[in-house]
């Protein structure tokens, strides 16, 4: 090397590069202005020639050995930065052509990282991750296209948030899976790394390898990765921006006027999963559409819940072990097949909500564990670290890189995939220090207290963006630790959520079902407790994959009886989960498990329930009112009869609307022939609803007439009636106005 050159050389910079170790490749690699011209400094691992060639004139120089690992430089006598590529040969003699992935500037717009920093960025997908970019110029003056010209450059922009990281480089198949020669650039002190790769190709496989503390080297997927392969040794997918054009543009206008208190919410539960053909394949997204507009007019579906669709490995999950979020899991099609379904049930009116893990994720090795070789996703707290149920780790909501995630999670889904909103799992969990936890492993906050503010901040932030940017759409808290506030306003103080799942309504009323008869008075409060903070919070009484999967054999068999006898208690608790205040979610597989064990006769019936809840604005456009809401007889647990009045209250009247229900709900096997029951209000009443009907297998103890009330004070009215009430039954009777 002559000594113009070496002169120039910093060899503590070049031996970073040679160890793969440095942070700042930039800083020497590439084209660099100095006194003499330009210096042109390289790096191809093993590596014996390396020859500049000049793209806009036929030159060529040949750069010098200033290291035998493969460090190459040379000296042109040149004042302006120019445009080339290299020749690189690995035997001295064949060559091949490779560009200079240091010859383009900072492809990152400041704003970007400064609200990226602050933990404000809702869209951080936008340049974090691998994407497709077409760049014009280079060094100083590179910044990105419009579209591709013959003066453009395109290739695919990687960036990637690993604060604590020695060094990141992008290996793939395109370079073997050796980062020598890929290493990426730091971003001031951002924790960004990013490097421009041109002529990289759709469906390339990649991965970061991360270079942390003590000289281990681990390969990591891309977080903000939108395409993954689904297996745990699994890589990350480039992938191209999607072309699908959309129909849904009334529906989207108008998505705001979709949901509110005031209206019907009838949602159907979905495991994308659980439909296959006749062979056991797996459908289509485009065909499970077909599928689920099937159910819109027999059970009055307004909204389908998606159990998890984010890239996963473990099927025992069901996905909710999330191993990328920001990709679809392909097991059912590709991303414009999903694209293709949420654009038919639109087409219905439908909307499409999706369950999200945003608490907690899978400990997987190449996954969000620690993953630039600190607790990075995860908080270094061993106190909070791990949740306390699942074999997974919470996410850190005091990091503002991990709130920038999440919130892009959950704005990339809607932009992008036209969902209407989403159901999160496991929230007490991020709220509470102390839930599951025993005294001595959890640490009270800044107040002594135990509410997690981070938590709680994160959720709250979360609401108001969503619903500021995107009117309309529905947030649902699962939530089962009883925190206050959950769906108020965030301006009231509450955390914004628009429902939450009501989990203890539908474990107080399973616990009474699944008591013996004979023990039944004694824990009759079952039924009436849960109503005491019916209306503190906007609920979703849930019959949700958890009951029916680990609870649906169980109610069955710990009822004492006949197949009739456990048919007649599980439509009491259809029809009492149904009728009581708020709104209603039900899991698919229930209706197919119910078909299998041949009991044709409860779908029939929940169709009749859900064409009442549709038919009857009492049972659906007040439930955040207690006003619609009074108990007739709550205190009877000798007979084991509960009746209520829900009452429409839409015109601003109560006792006296047309559209009042009264329901009579009989939790004993005792046939009552003359029955007196209290009512709200002299006039008729019609019984237009009997479980005990033929239809749904019953024995046909019902009320065929018009019944009149009298002056007979019962249950503290001034009217009532006398009625036959069957065995294990629910009457539903309407009211006309003497």
């Amino acid at each position: 090397m002559n000594k113009k050159l070496y002169d120039l050389m910093n060899w503590a910079d070049i031996e970073e590069i040679v160890y793969i170790e440095s942070k700042n490749p930039e800083r020497i690699l590439g084209p660099h202005k100095v006194k003499n011209g330009i210096l042109i400094q390289a790096f191809f691992h093993d590596a014996q020639k390396v020859i500049v060639c000049m793209k806009t004139q036929n030159k060529e120089f040949e750069m010098e050995m200033a290291d035998e690992e493969g460090f190459f430089a040379c000296l042109i006598n040149q004042k302006k930065f120019f445009n080339y590529y290299y020749k690189v040969s690995y035997d001295g003699k064949n060559f091949v052509e490779k560009e200079d992935l240091y010859l383009y500037a900072n492809l990152i717009e400041n704003d970007d990282i400064k609200r990226f920093d602050e933990g404000i960025h809702t869209d951080a997908y936008n340049f974090l991750g691998s994407r497709f970019v077409n760049v014009k110029g280079y060094l100083d003056s590179a910044s990105f296209a419009a579209k591709k010209t013959k003066s453009t450059v395109e290739g695919v922009h990687f960036c990637v948030w690993a604060p604590s990281a020695q060094r990141v480089s992008v290996v793939g198949n395109f370079n073997d899976w050796d980062g020598s020669d890929y290493q990426m650039c730091a971003v001031g002190e951002s924790g960004l790394f990013e490097l421009f790769i041109p002529g990289l190709k759709e469906d390339e496989l990649y991965k970061y390898e991360i270079k942390r503390r003590y000289d281990l080297i681990n390969l990591k997927r891309d977080p903000y990765a939108t395409r993954t392969e689904e297996n745990y040794a699994g890589a990350s997918i480039i992938d191209s921006s999607s072309d699908y054009k959309w129909n849904d543009e009334k529906w989207i206008k108008n998505r705001k006027l979709s949901f509110s208190p005031n209206k019907n919410f009838m949602c159907m539960e979905i495991c994308v999963g659980d439909y296959r053909d006749k062979d056991g394949n797996a459908l289509n997204y485009k065909d499970i559409a077909d599928e689920v507009i099937k159910l819109i007019d027999r059970f009055k579906v307004t909204h389908v819940l998606l159990m998890p669709i984010f890239a996963y490995a473990d099927e025992e999950s069901r996905g909710y072990m999330t191993m990328a979020h920001f990709s679809l899991s392909e097991r059912n099609g590709s991303a414009d097949d999903f694209k293709a379904f949420v654009d038919k049930l639109h087409s219905k009116n439908i909307g499409v909500l999706v369950d999200f893990s945003a608490v907690y994720f899978p400990k997987y090795d190449d996954g969000l564990k620690e993953y630039d070789g600190e607790f990075l996703y995860e908080s270094a707290d061993e106190s909070l670290r791990e949740h306390p149920f699942v074999d997974a780790n919470c996410f850190d909501f005091d990091k503002n890189g991990v709130k920038c995630y999440l919130y892009s999670v959950a704005d990339y889904w809607i932009n992008n995939f036209h969902i209407d909103g989403y159901s999160f799992n496991s929230v007490e969990t991020a709220l509470y220090l102390d839930y599951g936890r025993n005294e001595n492993e959890w640490k009270p906050n800044m107040y002594g207290g135990n509410e997690n503010i981070n938590g709680v901040s994160f959720f709250t932030e979360l609401n108001k963006t969503l619903h500021d940017k995107y009117p309309g759409i529905i947030t649902i808290a699962q939530e089962q630790n009883g925190y206050m506030g959950i769906t108020d306003s965030i301006e009231n103080n509450g955390i914004g959520f628009d429902l939450k799942w009501n989990e203890e309504i539908k474990k107080d009323i399973l616990d009474y079902l699944m008591t013996a008869d004979n023990a039944r008075v004694s824990r009759y409060n079952l039924l009436t407790d849960p109503l005491v903070s019916a209306y503190s919070e906007n609920y979703i009484i849930p019959l949700d994959h958890d009951f029916a999967l680990n609870n649906f054999d169980i109610l069955l068999n710990e009822i004492n009886g006949n197949e009739a006898k456990k048919s007649a208690n599980l439509k009491l608790l259809l029809a009492y989960l149904s009728f009581l205040p708020g709104k209603k979610l039900i899991y698919y597989g229930l209706l197919k498990m119910l078909s299998e064990k041949d009991m044709k006769e409860i779908i029939g019936f929940i169709e009749e329930l859900s064409s009442l809840i549709e038919d009857h604005p009492a049972l659906s456009k007040n439930d955040d009112n207690s006003d619609a809401f009074e108990w007739v007889s709550c205190l009877d647990s000798d007979h084991g009869i509960i009746t209520f009045t829900r009452f429409d209250c839409s015109n601003g009247g109560k006792e006296g609307s047309k559209d009042n229900l009264f329901f009579v709900f009989n939790f004993m096997p005792v046939l009552y022939e003359n029955f007196i029951a209290g009512v709200p209000a002299n006039g008729r009443y019609k019984e237009i609803f009997n479980s005990d009907a033929p239809r749904f297998g019953g024995a046909e103890h019902m009320n065929h007439k018009t019944i009149h009330s009298n002056d007979v004070v019962w249950d503290g009215k001034e009217q009532s009636i006398n009625i036959k009430v069957g065995p294990l039954s629910v009457l539903v009777f309407s009211y006309e106005s003497p």
